[in-house]
């Protein structure tokens, strides 16, 4: 506080400075006087508490002032208004499992926010795979279907693997978004009966740089 009062300098600093600069002494002599006669008596626990307590609000302080930057607006912001945005390129995938309402109300949405949309099916059973591509032509949504060939009955990790190789092949300013089809059950306890794929996917996907993650939940009514 004696620093704050020195830094701002506002009106009666001076005392206000004195009487915490003396509290802060008077604290300071009660602290060694209690660390020196009882010491063997757990006062050296003072020694140590005290300066992992400042190390952790220095850091703490620390990661706000490093967000704060982080997170503050350029001045060239200003200056060029909007034509600091540059242009990119924007693929929305879409995994699909089989031609549902679910993936319907997802591939409506997704054609909303994009035009370069994929359409994902990771195959680890070829006469399923025939059938939802067979659904998939006959439903003709405009989109295309890519498939992908797992052999080791992995679902999820083929549809990250592709994922990873688009961002890899994606201009610094394109961006790519995930819609994941999922639907609500009525009951919490349904939820338990079905698998949790895509609460799995949205959770790896959301450390990717440039990579937005997005639900589109279709709410069952029984």
């Amino acid at each position: 506080m004696v620093v704050h009062w020195y830094r701002q300098r506002g009106k009666g600093w001076q005392v206000r400075a004195f009487l915490n600069g003396l509290g802060a002494a008077v604290t300071g002599l009660v602290v060694l006087i209690i660390t020196v006669t009882k010491f063997l008596y757990g006062a050296w626990v003072v020694l140590v508490f005290i300066p992992i307590m400042i190390y952790i609000f220095k850091a703490i302080r620390g990661h706000y002032n490093t967000m704060s930057e982080q997170l503050h607006l350029p001045e060239a912001c200003y200056e060029r208004g909007a034509a600091t945005f540059p242009k990119g390129k924007h693929t929305v995938i879409v995994p699909v499992s089989s031609p549902t309402r679910v993936v319907y109300e997802t591939i409506k949405y997704a054609k909303m926010i994009g035009d370069d949309i994929l359409a994902v099916h990771v195959s680890d059973n070829d006469e399923l795979t025939k059938k939802v591509i067979e659904k998939w032509k006959l439903w003709d949504p405009g989109v295309e279907l890519v498939v992908i060939r797992s052999p080791y009955r992995l679902l999820m990790r083929p549809l990250l693997h592709f994922i990873e190789k688009r961002c890899r092949e994606k201009g610094p300013n394109d961006y790519i978004t995930v819609i994941i089809p999922e639907f609500e059950t009525r009951k919490a306890w349904h939820r338990l009966l079905h698998n949790q794929t895509g609460w799995f996917l949205r959770n790896t996907l959301i450390w990717k740089e440039n990579v937005i993650v997005t639900t589109v939940p279709y709410h069952l009514t029984k």
